[in-house]
């Protein structure tokens, strides 16, 4: 997958995760705890350049791997500002209606639409902060941090195995679908609905056989309920370290002032 690529190549690979999850994580609080649409957006803005010019990830890459969470939060959008029925305050004002005749209609209120704004920028604030967490640093790195916090290991290990398990799927699947596709599996909506079936069907009965092996290797190599790993030479003193302090700290001051201020 790009994610995971470009977290173990991006241009801040070597820094210390720690930098990277405060800086992150520091922006999806601000985003969450300042509701306001305009410091979301702004706050979007900021990852978006942050990516392409420190961390080096192209923008359609970003926003190629963007395009699933952006349609579900597009028909979240939808549901909130879209309402049945005749507003029963003064104050609401109809924007748009399917039918204004009707006693019961789909209709467009500026109530809604404000709060559907101010959920949506707030998501896509909190969404991007997290992809630059992904974009940036390996679960490797992630998880070494969660360590040192005292997370449970038990935890920590279904965390690593279940992040595994999702490329060993999804290659199986692909390769499952390449193999159908070369057989003419999927030509027409009968044949590619039965093709499709059929690649679920022996796609469960594989991930029973890949669990057996892993347990198989965890056997093998004494596994005694935690997987330790080396942790990697980072880097601290960078000036991307600064840089990003500087920005984070810049954001913060601003959410603090607006939230003063409003």
């Amino acid at each position: 997958m790009k994610i995971d690529w470009y977290a173990n190549n991006c241009n801040i690979a070597y820094l210390h995760p720690a930098v990277k999850l405060l800086f992150g994580g520091g922006i999806m609080i601000m985003v969450m705890v300042v509701s306001q649409w305009f410091f979301s957006i702004l706050a979007v803005a900021l990852i978006v350049l942050t990516l392409k010019l420190m961390v080096g990830i192209p923008i359609k890459t970003l926003f190629n791997t963007m395009r699933a969470p952006l349609v579900f939060l597009f028909i979240g959008f939808l549901t909130i500002i879209l309402t049945i029925g005749v507003p029963e305050q003064d104050q609401v004002r109809v924007i748009w209606a399917l039918n204004r005749e009707a006693s019961r209609s789909l209709i467009l209120t500026n109530v809604g639409l404000e709060q559907g704004i101010q959920l949506i920028s707030r998501a896509l604030g909190a969404v991007f902060a997290l992809y630059f967490i992904s974009f940036s640093t390996p679960l490797n790195d992630i998880l070494i941090q969660l360590r040192r916090l005292h997370v449970p290991m038990f935890l920590i290990t279904l965390m690593f195995l279940v992040y595994r398990f999702i490329f060993i799927i999804y290659h199986a699947f692909q390769t499952l679908i390449d193999a159908q596709s070369l057989r003419m599996g999927y030509y027409g909506l009968k044949t590619g609905l039965k093709s499709l079936g059929g690649a679920m069907g022996s796609l469960f009965s594989r991930i029973f056989i890949y669990a057996d092996r892993m347990e198989e290797s965890l056997a093998c190599r004494l596994y005694n309920g935690s997987l330790l790993t080396l942790e990697p030479i980072w880097e601290f003193r960078s000036y991307k370290t600064v840089v990003l302090a500087i920005l984070l700290a810049v954001f913060i001051l601003g959410g603090v002032w607006i939230k003063i201020m409003g």
